[in-house]
Formats: C-alpha cells, sequence, structure tokens
C-alpha cells in the first residue's frame, strides 16, 4: 500500500507494467529483430506501429522456428482468435480477400459464407446464425463483431488495402494522431463542431459521440460514403442508422454485429461496382476503337466482345450493381 515514503503501490506499479508489456511488448531496440535494428526503416516502423509489428513478429517468429512448442504455441494463438472472432480474424485471410477482389473482381468471403449458409439450410440449421458463429466467433452470439479486434494484422499492407492513405498506413497510430487532428480542423472550417469534437476527444468519449453520429446521421462505409439500404418495415430506401441497442453496444467500445455486417456488405459492393466499372470502360474502349475502323469483320469483333463481357457480368457478385453494356455507337 502507498506509504509518506512511497506515495505510490509499488507493486500495483509493476502489475500494471507487466500487463502493458504482455499487451504491447517492451519497447525498445533491443526487443525489435535483427533486420529492424539495423536499419532506420526498420527502427522507425517498429516505433510507428509497434503493437501491430509485435503481434506479427511474434506469430512469424513462432511459426518458421521450427520448434514444435513454438509451432504449438502460435496454434494455440490462432485457435483463440478463431473461437473470439471467427475466421474472419485468421490472419493475412482479410488482406489476401481484398486483394484478389482488387485483381479478379471476386470477392472470395461473401462466396464463403454463401456456401455455409447453403450447407446450413440443407441441414435445416439457422443458417445465419451458423455462418455468423463461423465467420465472426462467439461473441456473435451477443450480437457483437471483434473480428477486426482480434485479427493480426500485416503491417503497412493491412491499412493500404482497408483504404487507408499511404501517409496513414506507413506513420501508423502516431500520423494518424496527427492526421485526426488536421481531419479536426477540416471539420470546424465546415462548421460541422460535433465531428471536429469526435475527431479529437479521447477514445472513450470519442465512441460514445460516434456511436450517437451514427444512430441520428447514419452509418458510412470506410470510405466516408452513407450507407443506403431499404426499411424492412416501410420499404423506403434510406441511411442505415443503429438502433437503441446498436447505439448502446457502439458507446462500449464494441462493433454491433448486424451493423458491421451491413457495412462489410456496403464496402464490398462498392468495390465490386468500382472493379467492375473498370473493366466495362476498358470493354468499351476497345469496342469502340474496333467500330470506328468500319470494317465488318471488326463490327463482328466489337459484337463478341460485347457479348462476353456481358456474359462474364452476369455470372459475377456485380450483377446487378454495373448495367451490362447495350447498344454501342463509336465515338466521333
Amino acid at each position: 500500500a502507498p506509504t509518506r515514503q512511497d506515495p505510490y503501490d509499488s507493486v500495483a506499479v509493476e502489475k500494471a507494467l507487466d500487463f502493458v508489456a504482455k499487451v504491447h511488448g517492451v519497447p525498445g531496440k533491443a526487443n525489435m529483430p535483427a533486420w529492424a535494428r539495423t536499419n532506420p526503416v526498420g527502427r522507425g516502423v517498429f516505433t510507428l506501429s509497434s503493437f501491430t509489428m509485435d503481434r506479427f513478429n511474434w506469430l512469424f517468429n513462432r511459426l518458421t522456428s521450427g520448434e514444435k512448442q513454438q509451432v504449438m504455441a502460435a496454434a494455440r494463438a490462432v485457435g483463440v482468435m478463431v473461437l473470439l472472432g471467427g475466421v474472419g480474424s485468421l490472419p493475412f485471410l482479410d488482406e489476401i480477400n481484398r486483394l484478389l477482389r482488387k485483381l479478379f473482381g471476386v470477392d472470395f468471403k461473401l462466396e464463403a459464407r454463401k456456401w455455409v449458409e447453403e450447407k446450413a439450410r440443407d441441414y435445416g440449421a439457422p443458417e445465419d446464425a451458423i455462418a455468423d458463429y463461423i465467420f465472426h466467433g462467439a461473441p456473435a452470439g451477443a450480437g457483437i463483431n471483434v473480428s477486426n479486434a482480434m485479427r493480426v494484422q500485416v503491417p503497412i499492407a493491412s491499412a493500404l488495402l482497408q483504404g487507408e492513405g499511404a501517409l496513414e498506413a506507413v506513420s501508423g497510430p502516431l500520423g494518424g494522431v496527427v492526421l485526426k487532428i488536421a481531419k479536426a480542423g477540416e471539420m470546424a472550417a465546415k462548421g460541422e463542431g460535433d465531428k471536429a469534437l469526435e475527431s479529437l476527444a479521447p477514445e472513450a468519449v470519442a465512441t460514445a459521440l460516434r456511436a450517437k453520429r451514427l444512430s441520428e446521421e447514419g452509418m458510412t462505409t470506410s470510405g466516408g460514403k452513407l450507407i443506403l439500404d431499404r426499411d424492412p418495415k416501410t420499404g423506403e430506401i434510406g441511411p442505415v442508422k443503429l438502433d437503441p441497442s446498436e447505439r448502446a453496444v457502439k458507446s462500449l467500445g464494441f462493433n454491433p454485429l448486424e451493423a458491421s455486417k451491413r457495412m462489410e456488405k456496403a464496402d464490398t459492393r462498392i468495390a465490386l461496382k468500382q472493379f467492375w466499372t473498370e473493366r466495362k470502360d476498358q470493354a468499351l474502349a476497345r469496342v469502340n476503337a474496333l467500330l470506328l475502323t468500319g470494317k465488318q469483320e471488326d463490327r463482328q469483333t466489337a459484337n463478341n466482345l460485347v457479348l462476353k463481357f456481358n456474359a462474364r457480368l452476369a455470372e459475377s457478385q456485380a450483377r446487378g450493381l454495373v448495367p451490362p453494356i447495350t447498344r454501342v455507337k463509336p465515338y466521333k
């Protein structure tokens, strides 16, 4: 207990330091891997993104150690991630899915969930609940999603694939503080004082303010676009807002399951629409180039390109999001 000579409880302080060290790792050059200690870039990354780098480095070292005990420790850690966060928290899975979606216009996580729901339906099981448990873990039963919080992120790459700017991705939390201040100034200049306060407030306060805003104004995608959906009661299309129970969950610092699923679906739709719109523009450019020649064989080739693209679009996950190519006229 604290005394006049020692105003702090040394035992409590030691326990607090030990807890922080176990969660965040002990900072310092001595605890960095060799490659990071020997160059300023590595030291900078570990300094700016210490938590992400420590978790990634811990898992990488154990998986590549070649020692059974170390590999089992990594396996137990991954097992806890899956239990609490579902397969959505598996290391590297989200990054791989986002990368493949950018390259091929297919969201494999969406396909996997659809397959799980179909199998659950075949066996007469509650498809949505089964899929939620598999993809979001045990807390899904309480309407909470902690997948992102449990997941081991790939330094820099995860942030870039999630749509963050290069500066924010490289600079980590410290850079994020600077960007939050800049964002607050921008919001204040627009007369949006509540959003400026939300950006500057400590996280516990900002979380409550964010929950209030999402329940009143509606949810947005990671890119800041308002999420619109059809209201199941009125049938009208409008902003997707947090209900009172979801607002309470969000205020406590947790992600409401249904709200996070809606946001994830909206992000997926935007990414798929962007990919297939770009492919459509590329196809139209080729078609117009062929039509401008005036040759019959080029016109037939252009027609085949249109048919081929429309067939691929009809079989894709973007069907209904991007209209097919219809009547094409060459540019003049």
